[in-house]
């Protein structure tokens, strides 16, 4: 594979060659090299960013097997490693120290990565189906495109992680911190966040079908374009501030105006909601035929 130059700066003094690019058969890469080609490369976009890797000293990791699938790791030390394309499947990589590790499309399916600092770990298009990361430290990670679907986040840190268009549906977040994470795109449909912490995260277009909400804090959260059918809208104040598109307002003027109150303001109230209920993708299946009848 060769290293496109519309993507990534190379020095006179250190020209990157197809092998460092593969990291074919060699367990480190020379400080220079690294910075170079990764440093560098902007990946959706977004440049990475420098002081995760800037200063790496060479790290020889002729110590790990050369088999990494279905071993036991646990406790071990990967710091800012480039672990590209690695395939940890079924090991056990619990309380494992991986922050800043280049860890981008590795197989980390099925894997045990409880209470494992991936702090600021590039694991852009990363397989982590069905991996149990509870616990787990993620704050400033890289998962754009991952795959974390049936993944266990219960109780992991995820403040300020990248999750653009992951997939998280039926990931267990139940009360996992995703503080200002992007989650723009992302697929969390039937997903658990009950007691989630999602301030201020950006939910932009995210798939929220069916995701329990109860209880997680969505105070200052971005949900413009978001779907939420089927799952739970928080009624506390932690849905404070959430910022939301018309699509979502229809959609939730259609469940009230579906109440069935018979005083007399709630009446004149369900009028003045009606003709904008009726503009939800929801309303024939909320609102009788009668009451759209009276709305033609």
């Amino acid at each position: 594979m060769k290293v496109p130059t519309d993507v990534c700066h190379v020095t006179d003094v250190c020209r990157i060659t197809e092998a460092a690019a593969l990291r074919a058969d060699f367990r480190f890469v020379l400080n220079a090299m690294f910075i170079n080609l990764f440093a560098n490369m902007f990946v959706n976009g977004n440049r990475l960013p420098l002081k995760s890797w800037e200063g790496i000293p060479v790290k020889i990791v002729d110590e790990l097997p050369d088999v990494l699938s279905g071993v036991d790791l646990s406790g071990i030390t990967l710091r800012d490693l480039n672990l590209f394309r690695e395939d940890f499947s079924r090991s056990n990589l619990s309380g494992a120290d991986l922050e800043c590790s280049f860890l981008m499309e590795s197989d980390f399916s099925k894997a045990n990565l409880k209470k494992a600092n991936l702090c600021k770990a590039n694991l852009i298009g990363a397989c982590l189906y069905q991996a149990n990361l509870s616990d787990a430290k993620l704050s400033d990670a890289w998962l754009e495109n991952a795959n974390l679907c049936k993944a266990k986040l219960r109780g992991a840190i995820l403040e300020k992680s990248k999750l653009n268009f992951a997939n998280l549906s039926g990931a267990d977040l139940g009360k996992a911190v995703l503080e200002y994470a992007d989650l723009s795109g992302a697929n969390l449909c039937e997903a658990d966040l009950r007691g989630a912490i999602l301030s201020r995260a950006v939910l932009r277009d995210a798939n929220l079908v069916g995701a329990n909400l109860t209880g997680a804090d969505l105070t200052g959260a971005d949900l413009r374009g978001a779907k939420i059918d089927h799952s739970a809208w928080p009624l506390s104040c932690w849905s404070k501030d959430v910022e939301v598109d018309l699509q979502l307002v229809y959609q939730l003027l259609a469940h009230v105006a579906c109440l069935r109150c018979y005083d007399p303001e709630f009446l004149k109230i369900k009028d003045a909601i009606m003709p904008y209920a009726l503009k939800s993708h929801r309303a024939i299946y909320l609102l009788t035929d009668d009451e759209v009848a009276l709305q033609a």
